[in-house]
This record gives C-alpha cells, structure tokens and sequence, in this order.
C-alpha cells in the first residue's frame, strides 16, 4: 500500500469544501472522499516546530521537551520517516520541514533518518523581497545542496512531489511520501493556477 501523507499548514478546518460549501476545493474534497478525513483532531501545541515533533515521533511535548519554535528535536527520538524505511518503504520528504531550525539553513542529518529523497525547507522561504533573499524559493535535497527556484512555492511544492510519486511508484517497494503545503489558506498568497487544490 503506497502511502502520500498530506499536510497543509496553516489551514483553519472548515477552508475545506467537503466542510464548508463556501470554499470550492474539488481536489481535497476528492481526496477526503477516498482516502481519511479526519473530522474531530486536536493539536498537541500551538507552535509549530512542537507540533510537528508530536506527529514524527507520536511522543507529546511533554515527553520530548519541545515547546518553543526554536528548541531542537532530540537525536535519540525516532522519526515516523524511520519507521516507514524500517517497514520497506521508498521514502520522501517535500516542503517545509520545520523540525531542526528555522528560516533556509540546511536541514541536520539527524532530522533526515529514513528519507531516501528529500526537497525542503526549514521554515520561511519565498517571500522576503530584500537581499539577500530576493524572494528565492530554496529547497534542499537529502545531501543538503541548494535547488532554487523562480516560482510560488506551493506550486514547487506539488511538482516536487508529483516527481516524486512517479519515481518512486516505478519501483518495486511501497512508497510514503510526506507532503507538506505551507500556505494554502492564506488569500494574499493564494495563486489561480494552485494545480494540486483548484483542478
């Protein structure tokens, strides 16, 4: 069973169409319709970096000690993206990551246990208009070598992991891939040509 677990962050519950008619969102709601909705979830932190580090490691911040956005993951803390290698799947990452550190810097080995393929960003990326950013979409791959690109990230974002989904589908084990969105409710960074959400 091939597994694409999607995460839009950011993105209140009812900005979704199968919940709320006023949103026209044809791809989710197809999505919600075949594959899991969850309806009542509740996050473990407000903060994101905490957040997340509940769902890769099912721990809760209690636990691992990850409160604040700029605490660090601990090493010994095993990843979700681990244990679906250790199951026998072809692995990838795709979009903000967030677990190790903030803003383009590179993503640590420790936070890459599992991952046969990886194009991700920290945190921030692609709208800071002054340099040195110049409002450069940069994405890193497993090694850490820099991949910049000229368009809305949300849109890089999906024709990374559409790359991805054919290479790895081609080959003979299952694959998981963890599709992280950033910004997909947000209007002022809405795009019309959104080809994962609008067609």
């Amino acid at each position: 069973m091939n597994i694409v677990f999607i995460m839009s962050d950011q993105q209140n519950k009812n900005a979704l169409g199968k919940i709320n008619p006023q949103y026209i969102t044809p791809n989710l709601d197809r999505l919600a319709n075949d594959g899991v909705l969850f309806k009542n979830a509740y996050t473990p932190s407000p903060v994101c970096l905490a957040c997340r580090n509940c769902l890769m490691t099912g721990k809760f911040p209690s636990t691992t000690g990850i409160r604040r956005a700029k605490d660090r993951p601990r090493d010994q803390d095993i990843q979700l993206n681990a244990l679906m290698k250790q199951s026998g799947y072809n692995t990838a990452y795709v979009g903000k990551y967030h677990l190790a550190g903030g803003g383009n810097g590179p993503i640590p080995d420790f936070a890459k246990k599992g991952i046969d393929q990886m194009m991700a960003y920290q945190c921030y990326n692609g709208f800071k208009p002054e340099p040195p950013f110049n409002n450069k979409v940069v994405y890193r791959d497993v090694d850490n070598i820099e991949t910049h690109f000229d368009y809305h990230r949300t849109e890089v974002t999906t024709d990374l992991a559409l790359n991805f989904i054919e290479d790895l589908s081609s080959k003979s084990d299952p694959l998981y891939i963890f599709l992280s969105k950033f910004y997909n409710g947000y209007p002022i960074k809405c795009i019309l040509s959104h080809k994962f959400f609008l067609n």
